[in-house]
């Protein structure tokens, strides 16, 4: 009698994915500094292409009431960009924004029939803990019989606001659901959000409203599919994580000589030590279970507009890795990252862009290829994110600040 194996998930090929994040400082597209370059130069064959924007109009208390169309010049500058980078074999898949928060996500046609399921959503962490000032929006879909999730966020920003950029990590990862279900065309619209209906295929695209897929708001009536962000295979975080360099007893954070010169010395590991970033993925208080490719470049902050030096001119000026790519697999084979760069020819804001080349490894069929350890990850993920949601703001300070004191230990 022949024993019967378990199918095993088939794994077709390697999805070269491009990343990249900017916060554009409440600037408007310049033709002259094009995407189309950095995506040629770094990226000239990738599949899956995931912009992230943060600041794209000014945040004002005007615009947390009344939304205004800014993001749709950034929007129609990537897809100016993509289309003469690859020659219009990238498709658009889906769009969201928040206030300021803008993310696309771009898919190579001949991948197309492979793709399902795509869905956004957003989380507001800003004034009030519901202000859209500050947070995330996210955009998912499966490829074959692989999933994955990209988060663009903007965390609280400040020097001493380490806490609170804990606290926004914590909301978002909990609070991220995408929800979709079948509901019928409507109408198209420019200024709408693009993604797809769940479950149809690509071709049949629909817009929908502000802010997110319509499915989130309007769940009656038809039925629903909902994913958090444990649920899928892989995860991307891209952003302006407002990491800066913690400097114990000292409020300003590292003196700003001591950081010119490490800087211009080039002595970046000196300097990431005392990453608040990772700083909060040492002590388990964000961004577990994500992973960072190591980082070689310069800060992303703070530059002088339209130049080529960083702007140190004050204590306020420190420069910090704020822009970062990190990535979460729950399954293997895992994600690999070959390149994790800043970008330093767009110049118009004060923080340039960062971007990262990622293989993705995707499955044709069969299940979710989770270890144990992994559903162990992602449960402690989720349970932690709780936690940390639920403590009080005193305990919260006293153990962030127990921890923050052991960096004197390191320098």
């Amino acid at each position: 009698m022949t024993r019967k194996t378990k199918e095993q998930p088939k794994f077709l090929d390697q999805v070269r994915l491009f990343c990249f994040t900017w916060n554009v400082g409440a600037t408007r597209p310049i033709q002259e500094e094009s995407l189309e370059h950095v995506l040629r130069t770094e990226e000239p064959n990738a599949d899956v292409v995931c912009l992230g924007f943060q600041e794209v109009c000014q945040l004002t208390a005007r615009r947390l009431i009344a939304d205004g169309q800014d993001w749709l010049d950034w929007r129609m500058w990537a897809e100016q960009g993509v289309e003469k980078a690859y020659a219009g074999q990238l498709e658009l898949l889906s769009c969201n924004h928040l206030v300021g928060l803008l993310i696309i996500v771009f898919v190579r046609k001949s991948l197309m029939e492979y793709v399902s399921r795509p869905m956004t959503c957003e989380v507001a962490t800003g004034v009030g803990g519901v202000g859209g000032n500050k947070g995330a929006v996210c955009a998912r879909m499966d490829i074959g019989g692989t999933s994955v999730c990209f988060v663009n966020a903007h965390l609280a920003a400040g020097q001493e606001h380490y806490i609170e950029r804990c606290q926004d990590y914590n909301t978002i990862i909990q609070k991220i659901r995408f929800v979709g279900g079948d509901m019928g065309d409507l109408d198209e619209d420019p200024t709408m959000s693009r993604t797809f209906h769940v479950g149809t295929p690509p071709s049949q695209r629909l817009k929908s409203r502000r802010n997110s897929d319509v499915c989130l708001r309007e769940t009656g009536g038809f039925s629903a599919t909902m994913f958090g962000a444990s649920d899928h295979d892989f995860t991307v975080w891209i952003g302006d994580t407002n990491s800066r360099l913690h400097w114990p007893s000292k409020l300003g954070g590292m003196p700003i000589n001591q950081a010119m010169e490490k800087v211009r010395d080039r002595r970046i590991g000196e300097l990431l030590l005392l990453d608040q970033l990772n700083l909060m993925r040492r002590d388990g208080h964000a961004f577990d279970g994500f992973e960072e490719h190591r980082i070689f470049f310069l800060p992303s902050y703070k530059w002088r507009p339209h130049g080529d030096a960083l702007d140190m001119r004050s204590q306020k000026h420190v420069p910090a890795w704020t822009d970062r790519i990190l990535f979460r697999s729950l399954t293997r084979p895992r994600l690999e990252v070959h390149r994790y760069d800043m970008y330093p020819d767009l110049k118009q804001s004060d923080h340039r862009p960062v971007f990262a080349c990622i293989s993705l490894p995707w499955r044709t069929g069969g299940t979710l290829g989770r270890s144990s350890s992994n559903i162990t990850l992602a449960l402690r993920t989720s349970l932690n994110a709780h936690k940390s949601i639920s403590r009080t703001s005193d305990r919260t300070s006293m153990n962030i600040h127990k921890s923050l004191t052991r960096t004197s230990d390191l320098y």
